[in-house]
């Protein structure tokens, strides 16, 4: 409200304000308040929306400079045709369809290529890729008794190059947690 003889000044607001109690007596009054909107307020910023699995990487790194780690997601939507994914031999595709009960054949494929993209982008960081190439292709999951899974090696400088690194699974979308701080962080459940 604009009283009369006051000036309009662009983004500015002139109120008056009246506080009563609960049986209608007035405790304070406030007349001619000018206000501006400061345009912080939470109405100023969109919402934030959830965080994809693309950024959670980048953002892991600047949360844990220092802390040797690497994550891949793996999107179940990704093994429609599993023939088509270089993380996965036809040898291997044969042995989880032997092995692994039909209902978990396609976590277990996620798990497997998440883990192997996770290997991957770790030898990247930790720059321990070996003089003969990655070792991703030749790391593979195994399982504890007591359901925990562990990353396994098909030879020395694939153990060598990952020494200490732990693995923690999250099976709703895979996506393999590796880092050398024993932080026993595991979604994976037997089951």
């Amino acid at each position: 409200m604009r009283r009369p003889g006051q000036k309009q000044i662009p983004d500015e607001f002139v109120v008056d304000i009246a506080v009563f109690d609960s049986g209608g007596k007035l405790l304070e009054a406030m007349k001619g308040l000018r206000l501006k909107p400061a345009g912080t307020g939470v109405a100023a910023r969109p919402a934030p929306g959830p965080v994809g699995p693309a950024r959670v990487p980048g953002d892991l790194q600047a949360l844990l400079p220092k802390m040797p780690h690497a994550i891949a997601f793996v999107d179940h939507e990704e093994l429609k045709e599993p023939a088509k994914l270089s993380e996965l031999s036809a040898g291997e595709l044969e042995r989880l369809k032997a092995e692994i009960a039909l209902p978990r054949q396609v976590s277990a494929m996620a798990n497997l290529v998440a883990t192997r993209r996770a290997a991957l982008a770790y030898e990247r960081r930790m720059q321990a890729l070996p003089s003969e190439g990655s070792t991703a292709h030749r790391v593979s999951l195994a399982y504890r008794a007591d359901g925990k899974p562990e990353l396994r090696f098909a030879d020395e400088s694939g153990a060598k190059a990952f020494q200490g690194a732990d693995v923690s699974l999250r099976t709703a979308m895979a996506s393999p947690w590796l880092d050398r701080s024993g932080s026993g962080r595991d979604g994976h459940r037997t089951g």
